[in-house]
Order: C-alpha cells, then sequence, then structure tokens
C-alpha cells in the first residue's frame, strides 16, 4: 500500500464514524423508534455509505459517484 491509499482508508474510518455515532449516541439516548422494533439508531447504517459516496465525490466528481453507484448496484460481478 502506498502513502495515498493509506490516507484515504483513515480518512474513510474516520468520516464513517463521525457520520455514524451520532445516530448510535441519539439512539442511546431516545427511546422513540421509527417503525416498530427499528430503534433510532438503526439510520447509523447510512455512514459507511454516505463516507464512500463523499469520498468517491470529492476524489472524481459526480462522474465517479455515479461509478461507484453503478458498481455497487452491478449484480454481475457476484459470483
Amino acid at each position: 500500500m502506498n502513502q495515498r491509499t493509506i490516507g484515504s482508508v483513515w480518512t474513510y474510518f474516520l468520516l464513517t464514524i463521525a457520520l455514524t455515532v451520532p445516530f448510535w449516541l441519539l439512539g442511546a439516548l431516545v427511546s422513540r423508534e421509527l417503525l416498530p422494533a427499528l430503534p433510532l439508531s438503526a439510520i447509523g447504517v447510512v455512514g459507511p455509505v454516505a463516507a464512500g459516496a463523499i469520498l468517491s465525490c470529492r476524489e472524481n466528481g459526480f462522474s465517479g459517484l455515479k461509478d461507484l453507484l453503478k458498481r455497487s448496484f452491478d449484480f454481475g460481478r457476484v459470483r
């Protein structure tokens, strides 16, 4: 791995934490549910997806985001 790849991994990791932890904390403090048996902290699942989208868009513009989403829904890649 080169230095840029390591920096990108750390950036993704930290951004994912920054986007996910607030929902975990909110879910721990508030006893509301989005749906029956679906806690508020479940919104945190979008943190990794949002982090990937933000970094992909930052690195390659909207075409990078489009490519990321296209690869995410390409079921032909699944073995």
